[in-house]
């Protein structure tokens, strides 16, 4: 359906069910398939980035901005374009906002790819991004302050979907003048005797985890510095020389003449990343995001990805 192409028959199925108060009873009231029903109303939904029903086990109640559609929608088909364009606009005033969570290397380009996507086709969609660590991220999609987590690994929480999106391999990033800095690959092993800097947020707890579990052992344990800074500022140091760290491949974009990435020689040394959200999340914004991301994910990778439980 091309954008404001709005179909009556969904048009139709939005009205029928804010008359009879329930998807059930009005199958029941027209003899159309509850199925149906339910699947005009969420593709309208998805065309319009706002949710027009809220589901309830007693059945479904029109929102705020789902009555001002069905007061005005009817008027006829040529006034349906000005309507979308109104109620957009109303959802950005009230301050309507998608809420991300991401604890993945800074500057992922897989993010950058699907959020691009996403302004194209919903441009009255806010989005605001908070990075924290993983578990701190999807707690934040657990207790419902965030609508999706993208972090490291597959994780499984109860309540929620995990989609494994991308991966990326690991490298290190050191100052230029680093003695290592000329070397085309180097060993994990190698770098026992460096002081690592990571950040607080973002993916530092994961490659805290991974540096302690390949490099420690029994009298010893890597030299790691967890900063409460962004990116810029755990580069800054590096350049200084104060230490290296780990970044994914994403980071082979960034041009600097004061440090250099190095791959890692170790075969397998990479980090999945996934989408965590909860399973009773109903948002058409939400739903299209990852309908983008699952997209991407199964274009760039070999192995299709789909939501699990």
């Amino acid at each position: 359906m091309a954008d404001f192409e709005l179909d009556f028959r969904h048009l139709r199925c939005v009205i029928l069910v804010a008359e009879y108060g329930s998807f059930r009873r009005a199958a029941e009231f027209t003899n159309i398939p509850q199925s149906t029903i339910s699947r005009r109303v969420c593709a309208l939904e998805n065309r319009l980035g706002f949710a027009l029903f809220d589901r309830t086990r007693r059945g479904a109640v029109l929102t705020n901005l789902g009555k001002k559609f069905v007061d005005e929608a009817p008027r006829g088909a040529e006034q349906l374009r000005q309507v979308v364009d109104a109620l957009r606009r109303s959802r950005g005033a009230a301050g309507e906002t998608l809420r991300l969570g991401t604890a993945c290397f800074s500057g992922a380009s897989f993010l950058t790819n699907v959020l691009h996507h996403f302004r194209h086709e919903m441009p009255g969609a806010e989005i605001a991004i908070d990075e924290r660590s993983s578990e701190e991220t999807i707690a934040a999609v657990v207790s419902g302050s965030t609508d999706v987590a993208f972090v490291a690994g597959s994780p499984d929480v109860p309540g929620c979907h995990t989609m494994r999106l991308w991966t990326e391999s690991l490298l290190v990033a050191l100052g230029s003048r680093h003695p290592r800095a000329a070397r085309d690959s180097i060993s994990v092993e190698e770098l026992k005797s460096e002081t690592f800097i990571l950040n607080s947020t973002g993916a530092g707890s994961d490659i805290h985890d991974f540096l302690i579990r390949r490099l420690s052992e029994p009298g010893f344990r890597p030299r790691i510095i967890r900063n409460n800074a962004g990116c810029a500022s755990v580069l800054s140091l590096i350049t200084a020389g104060y230490g290296i760290t780990l970044v994914g491949n994403a980071a082979l974009a960034m041009v600097h003449p004061d440090f250099t990435v190095i791959p890692l020689s170790n075969p397998g040394e990479t980090f999945d990343f996934s989408a965590v959200w909860k399973v009773d999340r109903s948002n058409p914004a939400l739903r299209r995001l990852l309908e983008i991301c699952a997209q991407i994910s199964n274009h760039t990778n070999s192995v299709p990805t789909t939501p699990r439980r």
